[in-house]
């Protein structure tokens, strides 16, 4: 979960040194086709390179820029393990969550996640299929008081709980 939750801050690209990694390598491609270029430099084609020499050039110079406003923009990272607890703690309220809900709103939630439940009253045991949840089965905001942040998703998994005695 600890991986998950860094993959996501990772990926909402909030940290600016994701997007300088990128633009330093974007100056350095442009950099190797620029040599390239130059090495093909003949006559013939004296003209046509150094049309893209100068797009190449401009381009160079407007990353630099944007390189140099990222090293100036200050950035605290995001604590993935404070999430992580944040997110355990608030699923302490989801009792409350569910009773704050409508009956149809509790059920939609539920078969957001649930994919189905088998009943062993001879074990007194009870089994959970969890669901595999696309974007596409999430409660879309306004249709519901119930809202869910997505990721990736959820991988299947059953889960298994004993009834009280």
């Amino acid at each position: 979960l600890h991986r998950f939750i860094e993959e996501e801050i990772a990926a909402q690209g909030r940290d600016p040194r994701r997007e300088m990694g990128q633009v330093r390598a974007r100056i350095i491609d442009i950099d190797q086709k620029a040599d390239a270029l130059l090495e093909a430099l003949s006559e013939e084609t004296k003209g046509f390179i150094d049309s893209k020499l100068r797009d190449l050039g401009a381009e160079k110079r407007r990353l630099e820029r944007r390189l140099e406003e990222l090293e100036t923009v200050p950035y605290e990272p995001i604590d993935a393990e404070a999430v992580l607890r944040h997110g355990m703690a608030a699923l302490g309220d989801l009792p409350r969550l569910m009773e704050s809900g409508s009956l149809e709103e509790r059920k939609e939630f539920v078969r957001t996640f649930i994919a189905g439940v088998k009943v062993y009253p001879d074990e007194e045991r009870l089994e959970v299929q969890m669901r595999k949840i696309p974007a596409t089965a999430l409660p879309q905001p306004g249709n519901s008081s119930v809202g869910v942040v997505a990721g990736a998703g959820f991988e299947p998994a059953t889960l298994i709980g004993l009834w009280p005695r």
